[in-house]
């Protein structure tokens, strides 16, 4: 949870009954953030693992030379 998101969650606690459904929204909220993030994540693991699947079968057949290498520029 970002800090200003903390302190702001913090001061609502502090400030005693009355306010959860503020309490709650902020929780939601980072809830749905921490989610999203998860999927982006997810997302790139997937692309990394594939790469690693590639990289592994050019390796074991012996054809990682110059697999992703940059290309010379003419």
């Amino acid at each position: 949870m970002p800090i200003a998101t903390l302190k702001t969650f913090a001061g609502l606690v502090r400030s005693g009954p009355g306010n959860e459904r503020e309490r709650l929204a902020l929780l939601e909220a980072h809830e749905q953030a921490v989610r999203d993030r998860l999927a982006e994540l997810t997302s790139h693991l997937a692309i990394i693992h594939d790469k690693v699947v590639t990289y592994r079968s050019h390796v074991a057949d012996g054809t990682a030379a110059g697999v992703w290498a940059p290309t010379p520029p003419e």
